[in-house]
């Protein structure tokens, strides 16, 4: 004998074909534009292609820029790339782009603080012997350990971390 609810399913021929679509489309997330130029400059009733010519971006890299086949021989009278002009967003994303940005130090948790220091004040800088300490239970390489020592000294040293 089949379940109560393999008997309703099987009774059920139809499927329910508008449950589906709903669920998508609830699903669907808003899109969020990060950058500050760019959402300055983005009209929502345009297309995406027709805000990114607008903009002065490209959406395909490999159309924006040609590469001419191999076999074509190279002129010099000629430019390599004929260069449209920069918009006021090209230039504002370029002058941000050319700042960088600043590099993230990632958080030591106190318990691996106290774990490295252990194994330096037993140990030295010698990581071969760190990592065959029975104390190194997660069993991380001598390559690991050297590099989250190293980090651990520049937390230290950059004043992040009291040892």
């Amino acid at each position: 004998m089949a379940g109560v609810r393999r008997k309703k399913t099987q009774r059920n021929k139809r499927p329910n074909s508008t449950a589906p679509g709903r669920v998508l489309k609830r699903k669907a997330a808003k899109v969020t534009i990060s950058n500050n130029t760019i959402k300055k400059n983005w009209n929502k009733k345009k297309t995406l292609r027709e805000n990114f010519s607008s903009i002065g971006l490209a959406i395909n890299s490999n159309k924006a820029i040609k590469i001419r086949d191999v076999t074509e021989r190279m002129e010099v009278d000629q430019p390599a790339n004929p260069s449209k002009p920069t918009t006021k967003v090209v230039q504002e994303l370029e002058m941000i782009a050319s700042q960088g940005s600043q590099t993230t130090r990632r958080h030591i948790a106190p318990g691996e603080v106290k774990f490295l220091k252990d194994l330096m004040d037993s140990h030295g800088e010698n990581y071969e012997a760190m990592a065959r300490d029975k104390r190194n239970c997660y069993q991380q390489t001598a390559k690991q350990l050297e590099r989250k020592c190293k980090n651990l000294m520049k937390a230290v040293s950059d004043g992040i971390i009291k040892m």
